[in-house]
């Protein structure tokens, strides 16, 4: 699969673990969440200093395209961008991918859906005006 990595700021290297790996020898299926989960919340504190205790998020859904399998040995990164904000909610876009004889490949894509939302209160929340201007501006895209 094609890609283009200049759409992507946000860069996380990722440490495959032993743990990581199945009877196959690659990378389970199921730990892909765990790699999303964790560049999301990676991309959230360094790029916007996010306030985990006051602004909250449920994740609403997911979505995974498997293109290669992840070997132990590979040297993996996890692109991670935001490519859409709605009024209560906004959609990810990750690339997994590994280096292999010199060239960088898409090892997986994926797309995830967030919610705003208040845990006192148990209910949705409109994405605040503050962060909608920061992720635009950080990601370059319109609003």
């Amino acid at each position: 699969m094609q890609f283009d990595a200049k759409q992507f700021k946000y860069q996380l290297p990722l440490q495959l673990r032993w743990r990581d790996v199945d009877a196959l020898q690659h990378v389970n299926n199921a730990v892909y969440l765990t790699y999303l989960e964790m560049a999301r919340g990676r991309y959230f504190t360094d790029v916007y200093e996010w306030d985990w205790d006051n602004d909250g998020m449920i994740l609403a859904n997911v979505s995974i395209n498997y293109r290669l399998p992840i070997l132990l040995t590979d040297k993996s990164t996890i692109l991670t961008r935001i490519s859409q904000v709605g009024n209560k909610s906004f959609t990810m876009e990750y690339v997994i991918t590994v280096e292999r004889h010199g060239q960088i490949l898409a090892a997986c894509t994926a797309t995830s859906v967030q919610v705003m939302y208040d845990y006192t209160t148990q209910q949705t929340l409109a994405i605040p005006p503050h962060l909608k201007l920061r992720i635009a501006d950080y990601e370059g895209i319109e609003i």
